[in-house]
């Protein structure tokens, strides 16, 4: 027993050491990995009970091989877990100082809109209550007409926001009740956009499009991209296959495991290659840049770290736990990001927690630390 205790923990410290590897070897190559790195909270947490149980027991060679797990293993357990549990929320907001918000609204609703109406208005009220200078929201579905409660004039009015830069997958446009429909990304800011660069990926498919819009805003003319890599396009099988396999059907659960299994692949192989088309982009920016998103991956994935390379990431900076975004699948997956210049601070980061799209949004309020002081601040709420 005592052998195979001690196997199970080598084969757990292995498997998070490998999981290391992961943000720095393209999928192309190993895509395995990205699967792995799906799963590291549940390695640490493993890993953590290996630990607890040795000690315990006062074993202390054995408990080395949990440490160097997670010695070896820290920059994971750092992009995974943030550990700033103080509130800001009551405290003085910079004067000069720049809140941006990044949602997934799936459609704001829009096949389900007649089933629930209330829906729609609450994502636009909790917008309003979030009141963000600039909106980057994902998969926004919009119609041609302005006579439709679902067009960009409609939601400009709506939200309050006078300006708008948006991209949309003109090869995935549809067609309802005898009007045209668009599916893309929007970015809704308060202040003046000086000019809009969509990017099209080369497989002209689902989710390969993105934007980025040079904004003036108080702390300077930023960048700001809104991106949405590649999902795994799973469907509600999908979903209810992951949380209730039907276990007594052996060929069921075979083949539904390869349609799985396949998606993720997909997934993992086409986000690498959005990654470094944005990357590069960003590397090239005249301006302070900002990057919001669903990445549709996890913070130790390659997608994730290339993208992000010197940014700041504002659940890092002023986030605590594990960041949940997503709210299906599993309580770990935070796939949702802000990223920004390192010559900026994060005053704060939020996440609501509300089930109105399938992912929670978030924001955070950016300052540039050379310009602020104490006196220059809003009094506390």
């Amino acid at each position: 027993m005592r052998l195979l205790l001690i196997l199970a923990n080598c084969a757990v410290a292995i498997l998070m050491m490998l999981v290391g590897l992961a943000p720095y070897i393209d999928p192309k190559k190993w895509w395995l990995l990205g699967f792995l790195a799906l799963g590291f909270p549940y390695l640490l947490a493993i890993t953590l009970l290996f630990l607890l149980c040795w000690l315990l027991v006062k074993r202390w060679r054995l408990l080395s091989i949990s440490l160097i797990a997670l010695i070896v293993s820290w920059s994971s357990i750092r992009a995974f877990f943030a550990f700033h549990p103080v509130d800001t929320s009551g405290k003085s907001r910079p004067l000069t100082s720049l809140k941006i918000m990044s949602w997934n609204v799936h459609l704001f609703n829009f096949f389900d809109n007649k089933k629930n109406p209330t829906i729609k208005q609450k994502m636009i009220d909790l917008v309003h209550h979030e009141d963000p200078d600039i909106a980057c929201f994902q998969e926004f579905f919009f119609s041609d007409s302005s006579a439709y409660p679902y067009s960009i004039q409609y939601f400009r009015k709506a939200l309050g926001f006078p300006y708008y830069a948006v991209a949309y997958e003109w090869y995935a446009d549809s067609r309802y009740n005898n009007t045209n429909y668009h599916y893309g990304v929007i970015i809704f800011s308060k202040y003046p956009i000086l000019q809009q660069t969509n990017i099209i990926g080369k497989d002209r498919k689902y989710n390969d499009v993105f934007e980025y819009a040079d904004i003036v805003t108080p702390l300077d003319t930023l960048r700001v991209f809104n991106v949405h890599l590649q999902s795994l396009k799973f469907d509600k099988k999908d979903y209810d296959f992951l949380e209730s396999p039907p276990l007594s059907e052996a060929d069921k659960v075979k083949q539904q495991s390869r349609n799985i299994l396949s998606k993720i692949k997909n997934g993992f192989l086409r986000r690498a290659d959005q990654a470094q088309i944005v990357r590069e982009i960003v590397q090239h920016s005249p301006n302070p840049v900002v990057v919001c998103g669903d990445f549709n991956d996890v913070p130790n994935s390659y997608a994730y770290s290339t993208i992000k390379q010197e940014l700041k990431d504002a659940f890092q900076e002023k986030g605590f736990g594990w960041g949940r975004t997503f709210s299906q699948i599993s309580p770990t997956l935070r796939i949702d990001y802000i990223l920004f210049d390192p010559s900026y601070n994060a005053f704060n980061y939020r996440c609501t927690p509300r089930v109105l799209s399938d992912h929670f949004p978030i924001t955070a309020v950016l300052y540039d630390p050379a310009t602020d002081s104490a006196d220059d601040h809003f009094p506390p709420k």
